[in-house]
């Protein structure tokens, strides 16, 4: 590894004369127009962290990453992954995954205020949002040089006094010919001790096609088992087990209505899905294969969707795919009291209508179960 400190001098910290601050904003202006144009990104990765223990750490990766302005979460998709590890992270506006190529298996990330926390584990790691995303917010004050070929800007922000956090600033060397930043770094100091974070982007590519499915159906989904969390018996959903189905009217894809009185006499398997959902689509073709082999012995299935701003891509889906089975339209009321959080999610009720298996994902211990049930 190259001593740290020949990696740190692409940004001079003595100019001769720093610009005035309306070239500052003018620049930020600049960017901000460059990235709002930004359709992907992809780059080739080197970061090295100095920690406060004085260890450094040197990660290495590859990203790809998608601007979103309706995320909420994150504003952005991303699929990443470093090098000395055997997994990606992918976040796809959704949901999150991250993976283990050794096990061939996945995690599947579903909690909202969780996908933040995709950004600080291996692969999330080779994420740099500034460079899709200039983010100025808390900075209290800017210094800006340049040279023929680079800008550099330093943004300082406030100590932290009650944590001794000082000499807090980001520095970015932004590439003149295109706009965007070829070089960060993220500094502070605590009680004496560095924490200085350096991030070399290289190999960037814009604006190349990038479609959906490298984010939204991913190949692994196909090969890969998926680490199915325990439902935690605490919550609404875990508390199903053993309780009656909760009651419910619901309308079909085609216009009519099905009430939850169907389930009577039968085993009943209710998968919860959506249209951009990875997993969801991945085990559609074993929740239909499931139902043709049991359907003679009394398994009945029924998708239930809730999103339906997305009902025409449902019904295209459905169109080519030909499910023998139906989809309902959820109700705030069914995913209330069915705590629903998490999807895909699978609840399995037996012939008296009680709850006697619920899934976050699609397992074999459903068709496991659904054997017992409909040898009953």
């Amino acid at each position: 590894m190259k001593p740290f400190f020949r990696q740190i001098v692409v940004f001079p910290l003595l100019f001769p004369v720093s610009l005035i601050a309306q070239d500052v904003h003018h620049l930020i202006k600049a960017v901000y127009e460059k990235q709002a144009s930004l359709t992907t990104v992809s780059y080739t990765l080197e970061r090295t962290d100095t920690l406060v223990t004085g260890h450094v750490r040197q990660l290495n990766g590859q990203a790809a990453i998608r601007p979103d302005r309706n995320d909420h979460r994150l504003g952005f998709w991303f699929r990443a992954k470093q090098d000395d590890i055997a997994g990606e992270v992918i976040y796809d506006g959704h949901v999150g995954y991250v993976t283990d190529d050794h096990k061939k298996t996945y995690t599947l990330v579903t909690d909202t205020t969780a996908f933040a926390s995709l950004l600080y584990q291996s692969g999330g790691r080779m994420v740099v949002s500034d460079l899709i995303r200039l983010d100025t917010t808390k900075v209290v004050r800017f210094q800006l040089t340049q040279d023929d070929a680079y800008y550099f800007l330093t943004m300082h922000y406030a100590d932290i006094k009650q944590y001794d956090v000082i000499n807090r600033y980001k520095q970015l060397q932004i590439d003149r010919s295109t706009l965007l930043p070829v070089r960060v770094r993220q500094h502070q100091e605590t009680l004496g001790k560095v924490q200085d974070l350096f991030y070399k982007i290289s190999s960037v590519k814009i604006n190349t096609v990038l479609a959906d499915s490298l984010f939204r159906e991913p190949a692994f989904l196909q090969t890969y088992r998926q680490e199915l969390p325990v439902v935690n018996s605490k919550k609404p959903a875990g508390r199903l087990v053993g309780q009656p189905a909760p009651d419910f009217r619901l309308a079909t894809l085609q216009g009519d209505s099905l009430s939850s009185t169907a389930f009577a006499g039968k085993v009943t398997l209710l998968d919860f899905w959506e249209v951009w959902c990875g997993p969801c689509l991945a085990s559609m073709p074993k929740v239909e294969q499931l139902y043709r082999k049991y359907n003679q012995q009394g398994l009945q299935v029924y998708g239930i969707t809730h999103e339906v701003q997305q009902l025409d891509a449902v019904r295209r889906l459905l169109t080519k795919w030909q499910l023998p089975f139906l989809t309902l339209i959820g109700s705030n009321q069914v995913r209330q009291r069915y705590g629903l959080d998490v999807i895909p999610f699978y609840v399995l009720i037996d012939r008296k209508g009680v709850i006697r298996l619920v899934s976050q994902g699609f397992s074999d211990d459903i068709e496991r179960t659904v054997q017992q049930l409909v040898s009953q």
